[in-house]
Order: C-alpha cells, then sequence, then structure tokens
C-alpha cells in the first residue's frame, strides 16, 4: 500500500483540504483511499513524536497502516502539519521547523520507504510568518516586536532546508512541493495529482481557518488591554513586516523557487510545473487554502541528493 505524508506546512490551506476530503470521503473509499487527518492522527495516534519512547509510537504506525491495508485499502494519506512540528514551536524557536528529521523518521520507520511520499505545500515567508504570528495572536498571544521580527528575517531555515531534511529522514520516499500562491483553492487538481485518481471534487471558495485580519487583532489586542496602535496591516491584513524586511523575505523565497524549478538538487519535485511531469511518470500530483500547488515527485537514486 501507498502512503502519502502530507506534512503541511502550517498556513498553506490545509484546513480547506481537509474539509474536502471529509466532504468527498465515501469518493474517495470507492477508489480505494483512506484518509487520516487530524481527527485521526490527534487522537493519540502521534503521541510520543518527540518524547521517549518513539519506538512505540513507530510500531503503532507500522500496525495501522497493515490495518488500514487489510480493510482494502490501496492508499492511504496522512494529513497533518503538526507532523513535522506544530506552529507555536516554530514560533517560539524562531525556526522553520527544526526537528523534522526525528519526527518523520518515527511516524514512517516502520512503513516500507520504497511505498512513502512525502508532500509539501509552502508559501511566500512574509505571508507565512504574518498568518502564524496572527494565529499566535487570536489564540491569546502577543504582537510581535521589533526584534522577533528582525530574528525571523535572519533566522538561517528556508523551504529547501525543510525538504532536505525529508530527504535525510526517508532517503528512499519521494518528494513532491508545490506553492500555496498557485495552488490556492484548487484541491481537486492536488488531490488529482497526488493520488493519481480520478476524483469527481470541484474548486474549493471556502477559506478555511484562515488568519484574522488586523481590525479583528486589533480589538482582540485592545479588549485584553494590550496596545494594538503599531499593528501593521496591508490592504486590512495583518503583516508585521515594514515593506524593507517584506522584501528580503521575498527575495528569500524567489531563491527557494528558482531552486525548485531547477531541479530541487534532485531532492523534490516541484509541483507548480506541470510541464515537467511530461519528462516521467507521475505518482504525485500538484496543490491548494487555509489561509495552497503540486507535480509528481519521481523515484531519485537517495546518493544523487544533495542540498544545492
Amino acid at each position: 500500500m501507498e502512503v502519502i505524508l502530507h506534512a503541511g506546512a502550517h498556513r498553506t490551506a490545509t484546513a480547506t483540504l481537509h474539509h474536502v476530503m471529509r466532504q468527498g470521503r465515501a469518493a474517495m473509499v470507492a477508489k480505494g483511499i483512506a484518509v487520516w487527518d487530524p481527527e485521526v492522527t490527534r487522537a493519540g495516534l502521534l503521541q510520543g513524536i518527540t518524547g521517549p519512547g518513539g519506538e512505540r509510537l513507530t510500531g503503532r504506525m507500522a500496525l495501522r497502516v497493515r490495518q488500514a491495508q487489510e480493510k482494502g485499502a490501496a492508499l492511504l494519506i496522512v494529513s497533518d502539519p503538526d507532523m513535522i512540528g506544530s506552529l507555536a514551536e516554530v514560533i517560539a524557536e524562531t525556526r522553520l521547523y527544526p526537528r523534522v528529521p526525528l519526527r518523520l523518521s518515527r511516524i514512517a520507520g516502520g512503513i516500507d520507504p520504497a511505498k512513502v511520499k512525502i508532500a509539501l505545500a509552502i508559501r511566500s515567508y512574509d505571508a507565512w510568518w504574518a498568518s502564524a504570528l496572527a494565529m499566535q495572536i487570536a489564540r491569546g498571544g502577543a504582537a510581535p516586536g521589533p526584534d522577533l521580527c528582525d530574528r525571523l528575517i535572519t533566522q538561517p531555515r528556508r523551504w529547501r532546508h525543510v525538504i532536505a531534511d525529508f530527504a535525510q529522514a526517508l532517503p528512499a520516499a519521494r518528494i513532491a512541493v508545490w506553492s500555496h500562491e498557485a495552488m490556492a483553492g484548487r484541491p481537486d487538481i492536488l488531490l488529482r495529482r497526488l493520488t493519481h485518481r480520478r476524483l469527481a471534487f470541484g474548486r474549493s471558495h471556502e477559506h478555511l481557518n484562515a488568519a484574522p485580519g488586523a481590525p479583528s487583532l486589533a480589538r482582540l489586542l485592545a479588549d485584553a488591554g494590550d496596545d494594538a496602535s503599531s499593528l501593521g496591516s496591508v490592504a486590512g491584513r495583518y503583516m508585521p513586516f515594514d515593506p524593507h524586511q517584506r522584501a528580503i523575505l521575498r527575495a528569500q523565497y524567489a531563491e527557494d523557487l528558482a531552486w525548485l524549478r531547477a531541479g530541487a538538487g534532485g531532492l523534490a519535485d516541484y509541483l507548480d510545473e506541470p510541464a515537467l511531469q511530461m519528462r516521467a511518470r507521475t505518482d504525485v500530483g500538484r496543490g491548494t487554502p487555509d489561509d495552497p500547488d503540486p507535480r509528481d515527485p519521481r523515484p531519485r537514486d537517495p546518493r544523487h541528493r544533495r542540498l544545492a
């Protein structure tokens, strides 16, 4: 049985994708597809992902995968961005998912590595960090100050480092990457390409779990007795970065996209480039919004994987 680990990232339309898969569960089951979204993964399945006793998680995952196969599933989609770390951890450590290898190796350690695909949506850093910070404020956190914004601009990890961590954790797995910007609102295309099956999903017009806008955040801060006068915004959207900082973050993201277009050093397949899919057989596809674009990964020789 093939297993797709859709590892997020957060704030890249995962909630919308989960909603679409729940709505189309019967159609997916008819195509031999089982789905574990956060309703399953956060009910104890991933317990112990970072602490001691991680081997129990590995065994539990392997057992559950076998059970899904015995029930007739030919493909299992495990979709939860918390697989690679929580949003709160990322913000607290001002690092982009710093513990990916440990987490993924424990989740997939008991699964046939030749049957595993890892799927990841990425997003421009200025919008991604702003969305993440907006969610933190909405959950009672403080608005970030200039020091935190400076640290986020200079933090060394990029999406390409997260992708390299995937390859380190599961060298035999195929990796598919797409951009939020190209595929937001298109879970139909994403699921068709990821599963390599024709599924009757339409375009999604719902943007679930979207980050609150600047006016809503200002009211929340004011109600909590905090100063909201310096809360930045662009066209009503919360934006903690000034124009110079945004330019830096967008340039960093442009470098990631250029790296992906150039072949990602053999690490991943970039699903925003559908024309490139014609060069080889494809198994995974393209990508979708919560606040998501995909091409199918081809098997690579792990010895050729390197981070450019």
